[in-house]
């Protein structure tokens, strides 16, 4: 992939765990819980849930995700509830520890120290991936900040960014401290592209704005499902996990070369891989 890089101050881009907003729960089990806006899980994740009517949903659970909007979790509730939040905290990798000990050729008893080791270098590996292709694996809400804001072309974003899956919300803050934020009638974005710019009749709010990074964008950028992360991609992290827990301890002397990554890693990638124009 191929960028032209304009002549633009480099945004700030931080993972964030937002609180979302829950619209409803179904009673049964397991129960299912909505979402006012997209909550960027996987199956499998870890969130906490707070003041929901549903009493017995509040606290931390595993969920199985059921669309953008909707999850179920492992509760038996017998009155629909309203209300409250929810928030990620723990996230799944595209890898199991099981997958990440057989594509290295290890084994040992589930439950063994190495499996927090092992938990560690597939995240290492999935973060590799991301920064050498500027793609985001995981799905991921992310805050980028941004001094200012183009009217005549696309506001770019920083990787990894694609693929987008939604624009949560664009907030500016006043020279007070008072943040705002804009109607989604002034921006419009294309979700395939990843772009995001005024709509033909919109303008950005004026007027007097704090000094730096008064413009925050709330994105949602990463894979929908583990099962639709392209094949190379998760080969790549899968070359990688092996690589970490095996040969990349230390240098890999081959004769006279030094390996530095494994062999393959750099084909797997290829496709994805970010050359960027100046």
């Amino acid at each position: 992939m191929t960028l032209l890089v304009p002549r633009w101050p480099v945004p700030v881009s931080t993972p964030v765990q937002p609180e979302l907003a829950i619209t409803e729960s179904m009673t049964g089990n397991p129960s299912r819980v909505t979402t006012a806006t997209a909550h960027g899980l996987w199956t499998g994740d870890t969130v906490a849930i707070a003041g929901h009517t549903a009493e017995a949903l509040n606290g931390t659970h595993v969920v199985t995700v059921r669309s953008t909007t909707t999850f179920t979790v492992p509760v038996d509730v017998a009155v629909a509830g309203t209300g409250g939040t929810m928030q990620r905290q723990a996230t799944t990798e595209p890898l199991t520890i099981e997958e990440g000990k057989l594509r290295a050729g290890l084994d040992w008893v589930a439950g063994d120290p190495r499996d927090a080791l092992m938990a560690s270098f597939i995240a290492a590996a999935r973060q590799k991936v991301e920064q050498d292709t500027g793609r985001a694996i995981v799905l991921t809400h992310r805050d980028v900040t941004y001094d200012w804001l183009p009217t005549s072309y696309a506001i770019p974003l920083p990787w990894p960014s694609v693929p987008l899956q939604a624009v949560e919300s664009i907030t500016y803050t006043s020279a007070e401290g008072i943040a705002t934020v804009v109607p989604v009638t002034v921006y419009e974005y294309d979700l395939a592209q990843g772009a995001i710019g005024l709509a033909p009749t919109g303008a950005w709010p004026t007027g007097s704005l704090q000094n730096y990074g008064p413009w925050v964008l709330r994105i949602l950028a990463g894979y929908s499902t583990k099962a639709a992360i392209p094949p190379l991609l998760l080969h790549a992290i899968g070359l990688l996990t092996a690589h970490y827990a095996t040969a990349g301890r230390d240098l890999v002397t081959i004769g006279t070369i030094v390996a530095t990554t494994p062999y393959g890693y750099a084909d797997a990638i290829a496709p994805f891989r970010l050359e960027a124009v100046a």
